[in-house]
């Protein structure tokens, strides 16, 4: 369609007020869902319930009527930013016909979306950081790649989405649809309004089908439904789009010749028949775009309404709120949460409609001091004072990166130093972009490099490692200094420079990466060590994969496990018992049982299975079943026993009960599993930094040096010697509701083994600490005086768990006394919780010497079933 260069012929003043209401709408819905749930419409869920469920939560009928129709209303407001959606595609249409197709410039479109968004969300974002600093229970970690992409207004990911302020999921959204707007705008120019339509609306709603079918990047459909993707709610940007197009050519000015009753009537068709599709899943396909365009128009008669009535003084203060409503909307939502999480009953609904009314004008201000401070940038034109401040400030970083962020150990004082040298970075960043000297090739390496490394070093390497800093600006400098010598001086060489930098970076992380994870592989915070072997398991919620042979090397381990059809590390056998196995013990338990670190043959029920036939004087066999997976606890090995002991139908069962396991007991089978690995909660680019053997490298080495810094071992060795398991006094995992839940698992296994003619065993494993010397254990907290009987009960898990099995009659075997006192020492491995090959041989001659002093076995008969 051709298009006139033209100026516009009239001011829309309405395309304000639309943005006011909507801003009313959205702060509505934010207020009404601090005190009650959001809406089962709009946009659907995962957690969607039935169809029934969602019409009743239109009026519960438990309630006033009043409070009813004011939260529905609040609950409309979920709809309002598809108006600034639509919006956002009427402005930018308008204005880029009123330049002229053919000054349209793409380059010079993202640089003015740049400037107009990112300054005040910028300001903004930093200020809601710091004030979440200052609030102890939100618990911020400003440091992390999250808050970096955050910065940067990237929330692809389930874990950003709604990150530090849910409502500025929007950001993203827009900024996907800036990068695709040159593009439609010269498609929007090449063919026919309705072709334009047919195409940008199929995309749409191909996009909101393939999410409910779950053909999606995203976990959760409500992010993708909300715009985690662009496509899903490209319909409305368009459709704004083509209405700016009409209003520029003024072909029939139908805003103006169509009546107001029959525009009113149309809308509020629209918007019901949007409102009433969106309760159903293929309805939410369409119902976005019919909501929104319904309420545009709604609004814009409403508008019109005002104007007509000459109702000035409210009419100015629409159109003031819609000038500043992109402001307002930053910042507002924060407050909003930090009042309802700390305020009830009357001053709960009192400080939030006060923080309401007071975001409008701190919004105003902020927004016109970032004004005033980007004018102030722009008129600086002395280049050598640019220049001068740059090379100080940047060296300045390099001194505070190599001498003191090392020694700041605190996470509120850490979080501070982030955000200011952040700060900083984004003033480097600006200047280094606006001065221009004589020698770019020496100083804008130096100046970008410096940047780039600080980011890194700050959002993705581990914090108090921050002198490698200056060993990777020296690559980034040589780099740059390539790039800018052998190129011309504009944005072309900028781009080579960052290029080479990321192209070098990669490289030389991914070598490392590869060389430490085949070398020297470590357990991350997101993967255990074992994960190769284990799968997800619906009953016992994870298992060793069946028939495979995985080489473990991880930590201290290099070993292979070897499983068998049934997913044991143990031989295969035969299900249904042979004559010549006379009884079967089934042996269940965690990493000391599977083993880990070991090798089947090396392990105590291979050991025991040959003591026991050593000293059995009969010519049938005992088997001893090693069915041990690391990391069980009792919700998983209860599991396991309800498939393997029917199937089975072993003589004893033996559990080999790790302390840890009273923690245990209460960890849900989703956190296990992202514990593991088999799961997560995290996006791809969180997941591949917290799977790397990079960072947790410079991690470990992070540790030694805040050691030797504050010249007192580093918390990681309290956790990792299980200290809170002996502290005395008020131990939350020794409650009576703990002991219970713990009691609860127990005597089920019990009742299940009995009731297939079993006999049930504990055996009791302590933790190395109790068992070992100081110089056997490599991770003693050697700050710590466990002879300190006012703090510390070393009898306090075996005491508890005695607790639990005489109540339920349980027979109990503690391994403590003959693992400490047996003279080959150490039996535990120095860098971990485990028994060694001689822990493991200890172990078995103690559950040999037990079974048969207990009769469980008889030297002369089997004492078999």
């Amino acid at each position: 369609m051709s298009i006139k260069n033209r100026h516009l012929p009239f001011h829309f003043d309405w395309i304000d007020a639309l943005k006011a209401f909507a801003l009313l709408g959205i702060l509505l819905n934010h207020f009404v869902e601090v005190f009650s749930t959001g809406p089962w419409f709009t946009n659907p869920s995962s957690d969607w319930p039935d169809f029934s469920s969602r019409m009743q939560s239109l009026y519960p009928g438990d309630e006033n009527i009043g409070v009813t129709i004011f939260r529905y209303l609040g609950w409309l407001g979920d709809s309002a930013p598809g108006i600034f959606i639509l919006l956002s595609g009427l402005a930018l249409t308008l204005s880029a016909l009123n330049n002229g197709e053919e000054k349209f410039s793409t380059l010079d479109f993202y640089k003015k979306r740049l400037l107009r968004i990112f300054p005040l969300y910028l300001v903004i974002h930093f200020l809601i950081l710091t004030v979440y600093i200052f609030i102890p229970e939100s618990n911020v970690i400003i440091p992390e790649p999250n808050t970096f992409l955050s910065l940067l207004g990237v929330r692809a990911s389930d874990t950003l989405f709604f990150s530090f302020n849910p409502s500025w999921w929007f950001i993203w959204l827009v900024i996907q649809l800036y990068m695709v707007f040159p593009f439609l705008f010269k498609l929007l120019n090449k063919i026919r309004i309705r072709q334009f339509l047919i195409i940008t609306l199929t995309l749409t709603f191909l996009s909101r089908g393939l999410g409910i079918l779950g053909i999606k990047y995203n976990h959760e459909l409500y992010y993708w439904m909300t715009g985690s993707f662009f496509g899903t709610r490209l319909a409305e940007f368009t459709t704004g789009m083509v209405i700016g197009l009409i209003l520029f050519n003024n072909k029939t000015l139908f805003l103006k010749q169509k009546s107001p009753v029959a525009i009113f009537i149309a809308s509020i068709s629209i918007y019901i028949t949007g409102l009433l599709c969106s309760f159903t899943l293929i309805g939410s396909v369409v119902s976005n775009l019919l909501v929104t365009v319904g309420l545009s128009g709604i609004f814009y008669i409403t508008w019109k309404g005002l104007k007509n009535l000459n109702f000035k003084g409210i009419t100015t203060i629409i159109s003031w709120i819609g000038i500043n409503s992109f402001a307002v909307f930053l910042l507002h939502q924060p407050f909003l949460i930090w009042s309802s999480n700390h305020f009830s009953g009357p001053r709960r609904y009192l400080l939030t409609f006060i923080i309401l009314i007071i975001c409008f004008p701190a919004a105003y201000l902020i927004e016109k001091a970032t004004q005033y401070l980007i004018r102030q940038i722009e008129n600086i034109t002395n280049h050598q004072l640019i220049k001068w401040f740059l090379h100080l400030n940047c060296a300045v970083i390099i001194f505070i990166w190599f001498f003191i962020e090392p020694k700041i150990q605190e996470d509120f004082f850490y979080n501070i130093f982030s955000i200011l040298i952040t700060i900083d970075l984004i003033f480097i960043l600006i200047f280094s972009i606006k001065v221009k000297t004589g020698r770019d090739f020496i100083h804008k390496p130096f100046w970008y490099g410096t940047f780039i490394v600080s980011i890194l070093q700050l959002y993705f390497f581990p914090a108090n490692f921050g002198f490698i800093t200056t060993f990777f600006l020296l690559i980034v400098f040589l780099i740059g200094v390539i790039s800018f010598r052998s190129l011309k001086p504009n944005n072309g060489r900028i781009i080579a420079f960052l290029g080479s930098t990321l192209i070098a970076y990669i490289i030389l992380f991914g070598g490392v990466e590869k060389y430490l994870k085949e070398n020297y592989p470590l357990e991350t915070t997101d993967r255990w060590g074992e994960f190769p072997a284990l799968q997800l398991d619906s009953n016992k919620v994870y298992s060793l994969k069946p028939n495979k042979i995985t080489h473990l090397k991880y930590n201290n381990y290099d070993y292979w496990l070897k499983t068998n059809s049934l997913g044991m590390n143990y031989p295969e056998f035969s299900i249904e018992r042979p004559d010549s196995i006379d009884l079967r013990i089934l042996v269940i338990g965690d990493a000391f049982t599977m083993p880990e670190g070991l090798e089947y043959s090396s392990s105590y029920t291979y050991f025991l299975e040959q003591t026991l036939n050593s000293q059995n004087i009969t010519s049938k066999k005992i088997e001893v079943i090693n069915a041990g997976v690391t990391g069980y606890g009792p919700i998983e090995e209860l599991g396991q026993l309800q498939e393997l002991v029917p199937l089975l139908k072993p003589d004893i069962v033996l559990y080999e009960f790790f302390m840890n396991e009273f923690e245990e007991i209460s960890i849900t089978p989703q956190s296990r599993r992202e514990n593991i690995g088999l799961v997560s909660s995290f996006g791809d680019i969180e997941r591949f930094f917290r799977n790397s053997q990079v960072i947790m490298h410079l991690a470990k080495y992070k540790n030694k040096i805040t050691e030797q810094v504050k010249e007192n071992p580093y918390n990681w060795r309290y956790w990792k010697s299980l200290l809170y398991f002996y502290e005395k006094g008020n131990n939350p995992l020794y409650t009576n509701a703990n002991l219970n839940l713990l009691k609860g698992y127990l005597s089920s296994m019990q009742n299940l083994v009995e009731s297939h003619s079993g006999k049930f065993i504990i055996c009791f494993v302590p933790g190395a600490i109790t068992v070992s010397a100081e110089k056997d254990i490599n991770y003693f907290p050697h700050n710590i005086n466990l002879s300190d009987t006012t703090l510390y009960d070393l009898n306090k898990p075996i005491n508890s768990l005695k607790q639990v099995t005489n109540d339920l009659q349980i027979n109990l075997l503690d391994l403590t006394h003959e693992l400490k006192t047996n003279p080959g020492q150490p039996v535990y491995f120095p860098d971990s919780w485990h028994w060694n090959k001689e822990g493991h041989k200890v172990t078995a001659s103690t559950i040999s010497k037990y079974l048969f002093e207990n009769k469980f076995i008889s030297k002369n008969n089997s004492g078999g079933n």
